[in-house]
């Protein structure tokens, strides 16, 4: 199934939270928190079970994105400041990796081409599962975003 970029509205969070309590934890902080304002850095929710990060970045083009997976995270993207891109491709599909998986950081990058891309909007959200591989960061100038980390159950 393909990732689905959803408001992050009532409906939408009550679907997420259904399947995994853990993203009540980020809504939580995504309302109580001046995203706008807020610092870059990792704020840690609940153990290692979710967390947030902020960052402020470049974007960059399409073709120097990799694709990147997890094994023990769901990843919940969320631009701020501007409208962000993804690259999305099925994990299974993924030929190239770049080097192993780093089970530390539960990351794998892969050198593969991009399917298909995925345009997010500051106060939407998409969740990618262990069972995507994507390319965050893909558009022009500069980005605020939100990435919540949840551990899969």
């Amino acid at each position: 199934m393909q990732p689905i970029v959803q408001n992050a509205d009532a409906e939408a969070r009550a679907f997420w939270e259904a399947l995994n309590p853990s993203f009540a934890t980020v809504f939580h902080f995504i309302d109580t928190t001046d995203l706008i304002n807020v610092k870059p850095g990792t704020y840690i929710l609940d153990d290692d079970n979710a967390w947030v990060i902020i960052m402020e970045c470049d974007m960059k083009e399409q073709e120097k994105a990799l694709l990147e997976i997890h094994d023990n995270y769901l990843d919940l993207q969320m631009p701020v400041s501007v409208a962000e891109n993804y690259g999305y491709k099925l994990r299974s599909e993924c030929k190239f990796p770049k080097a192993p998986l780093d089970t530390i950081k539960d990351i794998q990058f892969f050198d593969d081409p991009i399917s298909e891309l995925i345009e997010v909007q500051p106060g939407q959200f998409v969740v990618f599962d262990t069972c995507h591989a994507h390319a965050p960061t893909i558009g022009f100038g500069s980005i605020k975003k939100l990435i919540g980390k949840i551990r899969k159950r």
